[in-house]
């Protein structure tokens, strides 16, 4: 995965199609902030968003290999992931993108929702207001409410995300997915892979299944 060549600038000259987008989703459960990243085939991401200084911020602080790094790693072995999960890459670089999140952007309980769709990665990352009460079970249980949101957003920004896919015909979604619970056929448990693992009371652990072919 690599990151466009505008990607600071995209979603800034964007700003008023993606905020019109996520505008009809975003009262739910509190919900501050909504962001869809899309990568191409050949691994090139961009990202859209209701609040664009929310990855420009983590870029512009030196975290983009970590960034990169947490995405390919968590989106590869889960179709649900919280932010906070990507201490199993590096605890320090994940307090540290946390904090900017919390104190300086007024954002918690970050999760991204996966897609893989015609070769094409799309994740829908969502986060609440600091204040917010709603719970991170309570989110783990509206799981297929956020995928359809987020489905509903990247439909409307499709003809946007075809300008900068020249070579690749990024996929309308036609047809809801509704989250299952379970990991790729072909993907194995993320700790199988990665030697550290997630702290103490890290995570909402969810009971994955691996799907049957």
């Amino acid at each position: 995965m690599f990151l466009h060549t505008d990607i600071l600038s995209i979603p800034y000259k964007h700003r008023y199609e993606s905020s019109h987008a996520f505008e009809s989703i975003l009262n739910t459960d509190d919900l501050l902030h909504g962001t869809i990243i899309i990568t191409n085939p050949v691994g090139e991401a961009i990202y859209f968003s209701n609040k664009p200084t929310v990855i420009y911020e983590i870029i512009q602080r030196g975290y983009e290999k970590f960034l990169i790094k947490s995405i390919e790693t968590l989106s590869a072995h889960y179709e649900f992931f919280w932010w906070k999960e990507a201490n199993i890459i590096n605890s320090s670089s994940t307090n540290s993108a946390l904090a900017i999140m919390q104190h300086i952007l007024g954002l918690s309980n970050g999760f991204v929702l996966v897609r893989n769709i015609d070769d094409f990665l799309i994740l829908y990352s969502f986060a609440t207001d600091t204040n917010a009460k709603i719970s991170e079970s309570n989110i783990v249980n509206k799981i297929n409410t956020y995928f359809a949101l987020g489905d509903k957003v990247y439909n409307q920004l499709q003809p946007i995300i075809k300008l900068y896919n020249n070579k690749f015909s990024p996929p309308y979604i036609h047809k809801f997915k509704p989250f299952s619970g379970a990991t790729s056929p072909k993907r194995t448990h993320i700790e199988n892979n990665i030697n550290t693992k997630p702290t103490k009371n890290n995570v909402v652990v969810l009971p994955f299944v691996k799907k049957s072919n």
